[in-house]
């Protein structure tokens, strides 16, 4: 049997650093196949060893002057530059990539990078050029080529981007929603309304529409929201009456703890307390429901994890003393382990949890003895 077989059956019965070994043999063995060096990446990326993949591609390709021609390996290998917080290095891959390649993924990366690092006329080109090229007219594309015009200043451009993606998919939320928040950026508060109104009809109810309107409502000085309060009692110079209000307060969460410190809710990306609400394009989060109930022993609690990324990405756990967490669903498993009753759930113990591509998982928590 070849190594890159053995380092498949490994992989998939959980040994990831055996295949690892595996994969790189076989790759020194035919290291034209690029195919195989996608195996090494992407169990060393799934094993988070980010900064050893950097340097094995390093020693692999740019040391040997050679060039790197499959997309699926420049994602996964920006991906660990971007983990790392190797911006300068992500984009460079990205770059070298994107010009052999109409690949929309590849795209999209860039075009967020070189957006976070400021560099908005070579992301206007990047995009520019790719949209005239390719007939998909990708949303997240146009949504960035959207979120450069409106930075560089061009906001007459960046409204039809934005008018265009909602044409394009006109039953989405995140098309009204990114409107909506683009109208009350430039101050256009009626238009901000309306989008955002057509948004929670679609998908009501959520955080990032929630802090839109409230967003809204204070920049107008509205009383329906505790910082409208706020800031009225402010101008009126009210500054006791001001202080003593909770903001932090809401109409179903309170933003109690429970005997475990735990929250009422608590949102997280792959690190905790980091949702990551202001990402469009963000793929991954994170959601602990803390039992604050006075009526029982607040040991239910439940944190979930959502990985809409197609490969495995690594989530913190939150930790609280005198409590355990247990697996009670990981859709990524096969039936019948996918969910689990209470007696038959495993423990926990780490402090991070590999949440496979496309899959959800959710922990239950029971007190230790």
């Amino acid at each position: 049997m070849d190594k890159n077989r053995q380092g498949i059956i490994a992989a998939q019965s959980g040994d990831l650093n055996k295949a690892q070994r595996l994969f790189m043999e076989a790759f020194a063995e035919t290291p034209n196949n690029e195919g195989l060096f996608l195996n090494v990446a992407r169990s060393m990326s799934m094993q988070r060893k980010h900064q050893e993949l950097l340097s094995y591609f390093d020693c692999e390709f740019t040391e040997k002057g050679r060039q790197l021609n499959e997309p699926n390996c420049a994602i996964i290998l920006a991906q660990s530059a971007i983990e790392e917080g190797m911006e300068g290095k992500a984009i460079a891959i990205l770059e070298a990539i994107q010009e052999k390649t109409d690949n929309i993924t590849i795209a999209i990366m860039l075009s967020e990078q070189l957006i976070k690092t400021s560099q908005l006329e070579k992301c206007q080109s990047v995009l520019t050029k790719i949209l005239r090229k390719t007939t998909n007219e990708d949303p997240s594309l146009i949504t960035n080529l959207a979120i450069t015009e409106s930075e560089l200043g061009n906001y007459k451009t960046a409204e039809e981007l934005y008018k265009k993606v909602i044409k394009i998919r006109p039953n989405e939320f995140l098309g009204y929603f990114n409107i909506a928040n683009f109208m009350h950026e430039i101050g256009n508060i009626d238009s901000a309304k309306a989008y955002l109104t057509r948004a929670e009809t679609i998908v009501a109810n959520t955080p990032e529409a929630r802090k839109l309107r409230n967003a809204i409502a204070d920049s107008q000085g509205e009383e329906s929201t505790r910082m409208g309060k706020i800031y009225r009692l402010i101008e009126n110079e009210k500054w006791d009456d001001a202080k003593d209000i909770d903001h932090f307060k809401g109409k179903y969460f309170e933003g109690r703890r429970n005997r475990f410190g735990l929250y009422d809710v608590s949102w997280h990306g792959t690190k905790l307390n980091s949702p990551g609400w202001d990402d469009p394009n963000a793929l991954c989060l994170g959601m602990t429901l803390g039992d604050t109930a006075e009526d029982t022993d607040q040991t239910g609690n439940i944190h979930v994890m959502f990985n809409m990324y197609w490969d495995g990405v690594e989530f913190e756990i939150p930790q609280a003393s005198g409590l355990r967490w247990y697996r009670a669903i990981d859709t990524a498993l096969p039936t019948p382990n996918d969910i689990q009753p209470p007696e038959q759930q495993v423990a926990i113990d780490g402090s991070t949890y590999l949440v496979t591509g496309r899959s959800i998982v959710v922990l239950a928590s029971r007190e230790t003895n």
